[in-house]
């Protein structure tokens, strides 16, 4: 099968381009390597997103997902590893060839490591880089949330929330919007500044964080020190017709779900523009 459009990332950009196109009535199939959804799964409390009134991003996900099923939008779990042009456009994943005239690529970040002693031993066992594969393996406990941006102070609210004993560190001063230090101070989340994490280990008692200045005796480290784009191999030129990009991938700093949505929308009608042309000058012939 030669599908119209094939995505791959299944968030907000992706999913909201799925919707669209099935919409138009073309076909069109989405490809995820994890869960629907991104970073949105991650998000305490969604408050710039107009018509929800402060959900939490799995809420949201919730949502977009009845959506998909609703315009019977397919969606394949499967890792791409390389997209190719030849008459068609051929996406592999690990397991299959899928083929489309139109490629959208909305495959977002991923998690900068910390890059000390310990943490890729310790990696989706005791360290993790997304909170929702951290709340698949706990449900209570003490966790280091290391980073202070946005993201950090969220993950630590929203550990908070739910629970957990959250404490945060930060390698410089906290670089969130001051809304969540607020919230931070307000419900008791211990923030340490300019201290550095060095080494993870198991110790007897516990997981132990040797940092700079002091050691914390944690239940797991959940880290949020960044993140960098994530793409599959592209075997031609990136600004080729029929290959478009969209959310978090394109707009690498921005990483905001009303923007990657409107972005997956705008990508959707751009190939619906293109596939229109293409049909009408073949009937023409």
């Amino acid at each position: 099968m030669i599908y119209d459009s094939i995505i791959v990332g299944a968030g907000p950009a992706g999913m909201s381009a799925g919707v669209q196109l099935s919409r138009a009535g073309l076909k069109v199939l989405l490809i995820e390597k994890n869960e629907a959804g991104g970073l949105l799964r991650n998000a305490n409390c969604v408050e710039n997103y107009l018509g929800f009134h402060s959900p939490c991003g799995a809420e949201m996900v919730m949502e977009f997902q009845k959506q998909l099923e609703d315009f019977s939008v397919p969606l394949v779990r499967g890792e791409v590893l390389e997209i190719q042009k030849g008459r068609t456009f051929s996406v592999r994943t690990k397991k299959k060839n899928y083929f489309a005239r139109t490629v959208l690529l909305a495959t977002g970040t991923e998690a900068d490591l910390l890059e000390v002693s310990g943490e890729k031993k310790l990696a989706g066992k005791k360290v993790f880089y997304e909170l929702a594969d951290l709340l698949k393996n706990f449900n209570k406990g003490k966790i280091l949330v290391v980073g202070g941006g946005d993201v950090g102070f969220d993950y630590a609210l929203n550990l908070s929330g739910r629970g957990f004993r959250s404490i945060l560190i930060t390698r410089g001063e906290g670089a969130a919007l001051p809304v969540l230090k607020s919230r931070a101070g307000k419900s008791g989340i211990p923030v340490y500044e300019n201290v550095c994490v060095k080494k993870i280990g198991l110790g007897e008692k516990g997981l132990l964080v040797d940092c700079t200045q002091r050691q914390f005796k944690v239940d797991a480290v959940l880290v949020a020190v960044g993140r960098h784009v994530q793409m599959p191999k592209i075997g031609m030129q990136k600004r080729i017709k029929g290959l478009y990009f969209a959310g978090d991938v394109k707009h690498f700093a921005i990483r905001q779900s009303q923007i990657a949505a409107g972005e997956g929308l705008m990508a959707a009608m751009q190939i619906i523009h293109q596939l229109s042309n293409a049909n009408r000058s073949r009937n023409r012939k």
